[in-house]
């Protein structure tokens, strides 16, 4: 995704820049860990330097709420209730919750 923009800087310390992108224009662009790696490039045309420089933000990923009993017994089925809280307008696919713990022979997936 690149984003470009003609700045007017003016005559101070320091200036900021702010760019806006919706999810929908990071979503597919994002690396391991929800990272969002950012690259800039400036040039300025008066003095013909440029500067580099990049920055990656990790996204805050929605938390899972896992509850269950308080006490459980050994050999004995328990249940737990897992909430997840979509914060996206769009319907999620092909979402698997793998669930794992002590004495579980092999992770349970859940589709």
């Amino acid at each position: 995704y690149l984003m470009h923009a003609l700045v007017p800087i003016n005559v101070a310390p320091e200036e900021h820049v702010k760019m806006t992108y919706t999810w929908r224009e990071y979503l597919d662009k994002l690396v391991e860990q929800a990272i969002i790696k950012v690259f800039v490039l400036a040039h300025v045309d008066t003095t013909k330097q440029v500067w580099a420089g990049q920055d990656d933000f990790r996204l805050k990923s929605p938390g899972l709420v896992i509850e269950g009993p308080s006490e459980m017994t050994v050999g004995q089925p328990s249940f737990v209730t897992v909430k997840f809280t979509n914060p996206l307008d769009v319907r999620l696919r092909q979402v698997e919750f793998r669930i794992e713990g002590p004495g579980l022979q092999r992770p349970k997936s859940i589709p």
